[in-house]
């Protein structure tokens, strides 16, 4: 596999090689003396158009670590390598979630949330709303509040009374009661 450069990688290999990803999670090509894991050459295709998407699982930090990577996960390496911010989306059979925020202690949280990443974030919930079946889709968006709670009207944080969000946009709701069945079947995504 070291003659293989990641940008010429056949699609076949591209297959095999998300087949088994637990096994081949820190496989490593050797391009030009620099090192791409699975998740860097796939990412490669698709920013070629050679393939549609890209779809990961979950990594192993330490292991992500001992690639002396400088980031913390798939999300810091994809957004560098297509030089735009990117954010993680999931989606459920009934319901999707966007997350705001990436791999950072709960302690900075609360800094990070300004209102340009929170727009952003609403954003690319509309796109991936857009995405579900369309009895999914019709429903609102919704947003968890970040204190337990949601704040408790200030009792908890102050933050969700600060918060102002678009009419289109239910919340901030209370994180442990957000994805009960009642309330996953009033929501399209909910934003966390």
């Amino acid at each position: 596999q070291d003659h293989i450069n990641s940008h010429e990688l056949p699609l076949k290999l591209a297959a095999m090689i998300l087949a088994d990803p637990e096994s081949n999670e820190v496989v490593v090509w050797r391009d030009s003396g620099n090192e791409a894991g699975w998740v860097q050459a796939c990412a490669e295709l698709a920013l070629d158009r050679k393939i549609d998407g890209l779809v990961t699982g979950p990594v192993s930090k330490a292991r992500f670590k001992k690639l002396k990577s400088r980031w913390m996960g798939h999300t810091g390496l994809l957004a560098e390598m297509a030089r735009t911010s990117v954010q993680q989306g999931y989606i459920g059979k009934k319901l999707a979630v966007v997350l705001a925020t990436d791999h950072m202690p709960l302690k900075d949280v609360e800094k990070k949330l300004g209102p340009k990443l929170i727009s952003r974030t609403i954003e690319n919930a509309k796109i991936l709303k857009s995405l579900l079946p369309a009895k999914i889709s019709r429903r609102p968006l919704a947003i968890l509040g970040l204190n337990p709670h949601a704040g408790e009207n200030g009792l908890i944080g102050t933050f969700e009374k600060k918060l102002r969000l678009p009419r289109y946009v239910r919340g901030p709701l209370s994180a442990d009661t957000a994805f009960t069945a009642k309330t996953v079947s009033e929501y399209s995504v909910v934003i966390a």
